[in-house]
């Protein structure tokens, strides 16, 4: 589960982000993103009925959280972004790491991605 400071949860904060957002597409997920007046980020999680019954959104959901999470370190501040799973994918045979490259990828196309900082070595 993200922090509720990083969560977007109202819906004019997702039409926002959609309307007045840029978007980068991979196999898996397309990345909506826009600046924010805020220094922070905030992310949403979209996953349509297409894709299937409650149970298998809510692993997808879980899937692309968890690779948010994996690259939040990573990520540019500054920007709400909406992940969006794609239909055409199947999230079914696919698993954590295939999903978290192609997350990885959409943050690095959109150029929101920051070195994380190295740890000094003796």
């Amino acid at each position: 589960m993200l922090n509720k400071k990083y969560r977007l949860t109202k819906d004019f904060q997702f039409r926002y982000v959609y309307r007045n957002g840029q978007s980068v597409k991979t196999k898996a997920v397309t990345l909506v993103f826009v600046k924010s007046r805020h220094p922070g980020l905030k992310i949403g999680i979209s996953v349509s009925n297409k894709i299937g019954k409650a149970f298998f959104r809510n692993r997808v959901k879980r899937r692309i959280r968890e690779s948010i999470r994996a690259n939040l370190d990573k990520m540019a501040k500054g920007y709400n972004y909406v992940f969006v799973a794609n239909n055409n994918f199947d999230f079914l045979h696919s698993d954590y790491s295939m999903i978290l490259n192609y997350v990885e990828q959409a943050i690095e196309q959109a150029n929101l991605i920051i070195n994380a900082p190295r740890q000094k070595t003796l």
